[in-house]
């Protein structure tokens, strides 16, 4: 990953600068040692407040903090199929409710073509950023109600091709409990 010196005057960079961190490298670190657990609002900016943050609040705060400095590092949202294997934590939600997966979206950093995950510890043959089926560029702004919108599309249209016993309302919410699992 592409590292430079904090050096503009913009909110998040400043923010970072405060505490001490003078570069991009300082600030992933920083950044993914800080527990995973949704903020109070998907908002990117309570991730430093909060001390906090999911994937897409966490690599949305980073994504800011490359643009305010104009490099290529750009935020993306893409979906997987969440399971045991791949995310830990999320197995015995799954497994009362008689699923082996279900389409998750995750959000990462882009570099020159290359996805980075800097929410947590992957191990390589089970890393979720392998198994993206479908993505796209997003801005920070959009990990609120873009992001659970173009989700929840998806999640519509996958449902309706297979022969699951759930309704869309109840698989959004073994979702939630899946996510509620992984902050745990």
């Amino acid at each position: 990953m592409l590292n430079f010196i904090l050096e503009s005057k913009e909110e998040i960079s400043c923010a970072f600068i405060r505490m001490g961190i003078s570069d991009f490298t300082a600030a992933i670190q920083f950044v993914y040692q800080l527990p995973y657990a949704r903020n109070a609002q998907p908002d990117y900016r309570l991730v430093l407040l909060e001390k906090r943050g999911t994937c897409s609040s966490k690599h949305a705060l980073l994504a800011q903090l490359a643009r305010e400095h104009r490099k290529p590092v750009d935020l993306y949202m893409g979906i997987y199929m969440m399971n045991a294997h791949n995310t830990p934590g999320v197995g015995e939600v799954l497994a009362k409710y008689h699923l082996d997966a279900i389409p998750e979206a995750h959000c990462y950093l882009q570099y020159e073509g290359s996805r980075y995950d800097f929410t947590r510890r992957i191990q390589p043959e089970e890393n979720p950023l392998d198994m993206i089926i479908d993505e796209w560029k997003i801005g920070p702004d959009q990990i609120g109600s873009y992001k659970i919108d173009q989700h929840q599309k998806y999640l519509q249209k996958w449902l309706a091709k297979q022969h699951e016993p759930f309704d869309f309302k109840e698989l959004w919410k073994i979702r939630e409990l899946c996510i509620q699992a992984l902050s745990q």
